[in-house]
C-alpha cells in the first residue's frame, strides 16, 4: 500500500508541478528544502489530481426524451409498431418513405426499440375444393401405396423445363481502368429474346434417381415419343440398376400430363406388365408421394 502524505506536502507538489511540469525537478526542489519524497509518490499525487479534475469537468448526460435519440422518439416508435402489426407488413423502405425518416432509423427502431426480427413465412400446402374432394374419394387406396412394402418400389416420374438463358454466363458489367482499355464488344450486352427452353424428364425413387432424359427442342411430347425417349431407356437402364432382380416389382407413378395418360402409353405399360398408378387412382398435388413437389 502506498504511504500517505500530508496535505501540506501534497499542496506544494501540485504548486510546483504548475511551474516545473516534471516530477524529477519537483523531487529535487523539495530535497533542497529538506523534504524527502520519492518520485513515484509525486507522480501518484499529480495523477490523482488530474483524475479528480476530469470527473468534475465531465458534462452531464443528455437525458432528453427518456434517453432516446432525437429522431427515434416515442411517437415514431409507436407509428412503426402499428405499421408492422399486420400479417403482411410493409418493407423498411416503404415505412421510411411514409414516415419521412431513413431506412437505417427504421431498422434501429425495429431491432433496438421493438426487438423485432423479420422472419420468412413457411410455405404451406393449399388444396382447391376439387382437390380436397379428390382426396376423400381416392385417399384410402392411394395411401396404401405408402405402405412399408410398396413405398420403396415406387418410381415417381415427372418433367420440367430448363431455361437455357441461365447458362449463357453473360454478366451485366465488366472491369475497366484508364490504363487498360477494354474491347468495344465488352461494353455491350445483347438483349435476350424469347428464352430457349429444353424439357428434361427424370425419376426419383427410394433407391435413387434415374438418368436425365432430354426431349429434342421444339418437339411436342406425345405418347409415342414419351415411350421411346423416356420409358424404354428408363426400363432398360435405370430400373435394372435401381431394382436388380426385382425389376418386375417396381411401381410407376406419374401425373396426369397429356403424354402420360395416352391410350398408347397405357397399353404399352400393360403389355410390359408394369405396375403403375392410373389417372383415376392418384391424387393431384400430393406432397406425400410426388417428390418433385417437395424437392
Amino acid at each position: 500500500m502506498a504511504p500517505k502524505i500530508n496535505f501540506e506536502i501534497k499542496g506544494r507538489i501540485l504548486e510546483l508541478y504548475h511551474f516545473l511540469r516534471s516530477s524529477r525537478k519537483i523531487q529535487k526542489n523539495l530535497a533542497e528544502k529538506g523534504i524527502d519524497v520519492s518520485q513515484s509518490t509525486i507522480s501518484r499525487v499529480i495523477k490523482s489530481d488530474k483524475e479528480a479534475n476530469l470527473i468534475k469537468k465531465k458534462p452531464a448526460k443528455n437525458v432528453n426524451n427518456g434517453g432516446l435519440p432525437v429522431i427515434r422518439t416515442q411517437q415514431l416508435i409507436k407509428k412503426v409498431a402499428k405499421m408492422i402489426d399486420t400479417p403482411n407488413p410493409p418493407t423498411q423502405r416503404e415505412i421510411s418513405c411514409k414516415l419521412g425518416v431513413s431506412t437505417g432509423t427504421v431498422s434501429r427502431v425495429l431491432k433496438k426499440n421493438l426487438g423485432q426480427t423479420f422472419r420468412k413465412k413457411v410455405t404451406t400446402h393449399v388444396l382447391t375444393r376439387k382437390q380436397a374432394q379428390q382426396r376423400l374419394d381416392r385417399g384410402p387406396y392411394f395411401l396404401r401405396c405408402l405402405s412399408r412394402r410398396n413405398l420403396p418400389r415406387i418410381v415417381s416420374l415427372d418433367e420440367m423445363y430448363l431455361d437455357m438463358n441461365d447458362f449463357t454466363c453473360e454478366r451485366k458489367g465488366y472491369y475497366a481502368s484508364d490504363d487498360k482499355p477494354v474491347p468495344a464488344e465488352w461494353k455491350k450486352k445483347p438483349r435476350s429474346g424469347w428464352p430457349g427452353k429444353v424439357m428434361v424428364c427424370m425419376g426419383i425413387s427410394w433407391n435413387g434417381t434415374t438418368s436425365l432424359y432430354f426431349v429434342p427442342p421444339k418437339a411436342k411430347m406425345n405418347g409415342r415419343m414419351f415411350i421411346d425417349l423416356v420409358l424404354k431407356p428408363m426400363l432398360k437402364n435405370d430400373i435394372l440398376r435401381l431394382y436388380p432382380g426385382e425389376e418386375k416389382k417396381f411401381i410407376l407413378h406419374m401425373d396426369s400430363a397429356g403424354a402420360h395418360v395416352k391410350d398408347t402409353v397405357v397399353e404399352w405399360l400393360q403389355d410390359q406388365k408394369i405396375r403403375f398408378i392410373t389417372k383415376e387412382e392418384w391424387m393431384a398435388n400430393s406432397p406425400d408421394l410426388s417428390r418433385w413437389i417437395t424437392a
